[in-house]
């Protein structure tokens, strides 16, 4: 039986369209929602009502300060943040570039967590922010790990190229997914981005389910081999910890 509610369905997937069309119409909105425009307009009507979104003088929408505040709460009331936040900051504090925690959201990545180093370019990910599964460090652990649903549903779909170093072959990319689970960590070289690498590894909860990929990431000419060999060790190391802090009692990932 579906317990679903329409209208509230309709509303959320709304909201969600504005995340990721921020100054949108009506009319992108309908489109982009399959809503008529009639029920864009009263959905984007109550909400703006409500204050989680905002319509400016062209008449186009994006999310309130309302949806700001749900936001900082559901960071601040999120087991997995509060476990990794420390971890996070020690991390950073030891190799001084950006440390982000990414999650697996569906059939695409999100980073919930990042720290960045000052004065640096800036990369990809950013807090809220979803991307690929198939591309970049983080991504590919989770994905790497995901239910075999999940990996067939990602690889038998569209595999956008970010760079001229994103892998797009699915059997390519399943041979170097079996080898992330052999490793437990992988490196991304310029595969979202021309000039950034990115070292991943899992974090893991009580049950052995990897629910987040722990990342350093920088621009290339920083994030060399000699960096990199102490890097990987330091978030293994730091993964296997914050794995314990969750419950994790299995035997941890050697750094090789």
């Amino acid at each position: 039986m579906d317990y679903t509610i329409s209208s509230i369905d309709r509303a959320l997937r709304m909201l969600e369209a504005l995340a990721e069309l921020p100054g949108s119409g009506v009319t992108e909105l309908a489109k982009k929602t399959g809503c008529t425009k009639s029920q864009t307009f009263r959905i984007l009507y109550t909400l703006e009502a409500r204050g989680f979104v905002i319509k400016d003088a062209e008449r186009n929408y994006r999310l309130g300060f309302q949806t700001m505040l749900l936001g900082d709460q559901a960071r601040r009331q999120s087991p997995l943040i509060a476990a990794a936040q420390p971890f996070v900051n020690e991390l950073y504090d030891r190799l001084k570039e950006n440390i982000l925690l990414i999650v697996r959201h569906e059939l695409h990545s999100a980073c919930i967590l990042l720290r960045s180093s000052p004065d640096r370019d800036k990369i990809f990910a950013d807090i809220g922010r979803t991307g690929p599964l198939h591309a970049g460090g983080g991504p590919k652990i989770l994905l790497a790990n995901a239910p075999q649903s999940i990996q067939d549903q990602v690889l038998s779909g569209e595999l956008p190229g970010f760079t001229a170093k994103t892998v797009r072959d699915p059997d390519r990319l399943r041979t170097l997914l079996e080898q992330i689970r052999r490793d437990g960590w992988t490196l991304s070289d310029g595969e979202l981005d021309d000039h950034k690498r990115s070292l991943a590894t899992p974090v893991r909860d009580a049950t052995g389910t990897v629910v987040a990929a722990l990342s350093v990431t920088g621009a290339s000419d920083r994030l060399r081999d000699a960096f990199l060999t102490d890097a990987r060790e330091a978030l293994v190391s730091t993964a296997g910890r914050l794995s314990v802090a969750l419950g994790y009692r299995g035997a941890p990932v050697i750094a090789s």
